[in-house]
C-alpha cells in the first residue's frame, strides 16, 4: 500500500511561493498505514523561509527551531531541519533549518523507519528509509546511527512496543540501545521527561513488553541508581495482570512500584522518577492491602489490623479511592485471599461509602458534648469498628 488519502493545502499554505512544498509526516502517516485514526498531524514544510511563514500569517512558536502554528487550526508547521549533537542528554542538539534542507534529510533525524514516511497533499507515500516494508513485517527499526544520540529514544522504543501488539525490535537497534546504556546517557535524562513516558506506557495495550525490554537492557541501573538492584533482582512482570488484568495506569502503577514489598523501595523510586502524589499514594495503598492481606492469616487482632489499615488509607476522609484501589485488588488476588479481604473490608467500607459511620459520628458528637472532637472521633471509629467486626 502506498496511496493514501491525502489532505487539501489550505488558503493560507497555498500563500507560500509555489516552490514551496508541505508534507503529513511520522505519526500521523503511520497510523494512516495501520488503518488507526490520528487526531493530530505533524506537518513539514520544504523550501520555506521564516519570512515565508509568517507572510502566509503563520506565528512563529518555536523556541529552539522555528515552528509556526496555523493561524486558524493551531497545527504546527515546522521548517525542514537537521540536527547535530553537541551535549549529554536528549536535550544536547543543536538545529539547522534552512531552504536547502531536503525532505529526506529531514525525515533521516527521526528514531524509527515507520516514523520516518511523509505524506504529499495527494496521497503520496514517501518513504526513503524502508518504513513501509517494516511496518509490514511489524519491526522497529532506526533509521540511522544517529540514533544513539538521544537516550530517550530508548524509553519511545519500549513505548512502541508496549503500543503495537507483535511487533519486535531489530537486533542492530537493540545494539544501539546497548550502546546508550553503557555510555550512561539514560542517567541525563530528566525524571519528569522518564516519567511521562513510561506513563504513557503504562497506558498501552501491552506495559508488560516494554517492561521485560528496559529490564533487558539494564536501564533500571541507569534511572534508579539508588535502587536499582531491589528492581532488577525482580522477576519480569506476569503480562496478565500489566496488560489484561489491570488496564488503568494509576493501578498498573500501583501494583508494579508495590512489587519490591518494601516502603523504603517505593518511595525511593518514586522520588527517582519524581511521581505524581497520586502515584506515589496509591502505590503505598496497595502495599498496605498487601500486608493486611498477610496479617489476617498470621495475627490474632483482626480488630487492630482493620483499624491500622483504614487509618492508613485515610478511608474516613477518601473512601472512593480507597474502594477503586481495593476493586483493582480484588481483581489480581486469588480467590482465598480475596474472600478473606473481602470478609473483613467490605462492610466497612459500604458504612462508609453509604454514609452510615458519618451519621454514626455526628451522633456520637451530640451525645458526648464535652468531649474533644479529636478523642470523640477515635472513641467513635473504636467502637464502630468493634460492632463491625463482631
Amino acid at each position: 500500500m502506498n496511496q493514501l488519502s491525502g489532505f487539501n493545502l489550505t488558503e493560507l499554505a497555498a500563500l507560500l511561493p509555489q516552490h514551496v512544498q508541505v508534507y503529513v509526516v511520522g505519526g500521523a502517516v503511520r497510523d494512516q498505514l495501520m488503518g488507526v485514526h490520528s487526531a493530530d498531524r505533524d506537518w513539514v514544510v520544504v523550501g520555506a523561509t521564516v519570512d515565508d511563514m509568517q507572510r502566509a500569517g503563520f506565528t512563529a512558536v518555536g523556541a529552539d527551531f522555528p515552528v509556526f502554528l496555523h493561524p486558524q487550526t493551531h497545527e504546527e508547521f515546522a521548517l525542514a531541519r537537521t540536527e547535530r549533537k553537541q551535549g549529554k542528554g536528549y536535550k544536547g542538539f543543536t538545529f539547522f533549518a534552512d531552504p536547502a534542507v531536503t525532505l529526506e534529510q529531514d525525515l533521516q533525524r527521526r528514531d524509527l523507519t515507520l516514523n520516518a514516511m511523509a505524506m504529499t497533499s495527494t496521497g503520496q507515500l514517501i518513504d526513503p528509509y524502508g518504513g513501509l516494508a517494516d511496518l509490514n513485517a511489524k519491526v522497529l527499526r532506526h533509521v540511522s546511527p544517529a540514533f544513539v544520540e538521544d537516550p530517550l529514544r530508548v524509553l519511545r522504543l519500549a513505548r512502541f512496543l508496549a503500543r503495537y501488539e507483535g511487533f519486535s525490535v531489530a537486533p542492530e537497534t537493540v545494539e544501539l540501545c546497548q550502546e546508550i546504556v553503557r555510555r550512561q546517557e539514560m542517567q541525563h535524562l530528566v525524571a519528569e521527561r522518564v516519567f511521562t513516558e513510561l506513563n504513557k506506557t503504562m497506558s498501552a495495550v501491552c506495559p508488560s513488553k516494554a517492561w521485560a525490554f528496559l529490564a533487558q537492557l539494564h536501564v533500571w541501573a541507569e534511572l534508579l541508581p539508588n535502587r536499582a538492584t531491589a528492581w532488577e533482582a525482580m522477576p519480569p512482570p506476569v503480562s496478565q495482570t500489566m496488560d489484561l488484568t489491570l488496564t488503568h495506569p494509576l493501578m498498573r502503577w500501583a501494583w508494579w512500584l508495590s512489587r519490591v514489598n518494601n516502603p523504603e523501595n517505593i518511595l525511593s523510586t518514586c522520588a527517582c522518577l519524581r511521581t505524581p502524589l497520586e502515584v506515589k499514594e496509591h502505590a503505598m495503598l496497595w502495599f498496605y492491602l498487601d500486608q493486611f492481606a498477610v496479617d489476617l492469616q498470621t495475627q490474632q487482632d483482626i480488630e487492630s489490623a482493620c483499624a491500622h489499615l483504614l487509618t492508613q488509607v485515610d478511608v474516613y476522609r477518601k473512601p472512593n479511592r480507597f474502594e477503586q484501589l481495593l476493586n483493582a485488588w480484588y481483581s489480581v488476588q486469588t480467590p482465598s485471599d480475596r474472600q478473606a479481604v473481602q470478609q473483613r473490608l467490605n462492610p466497612l467500607v459500604h458504612s462508609v461509602l453509604s454514609g452510615e459511620f458519618n451519621q454514626g459520628l455526628r451522633q456520637f458528637f451530640q451525645d458526648n458534648p464535652s468531649v474533644p472532637a479529636s478523642q470523640a472521633a477515635q472513641s467513635y471509629r473504636q467502637l464502630w469498628l468493634k460492632r463491625q467486626l463482631n
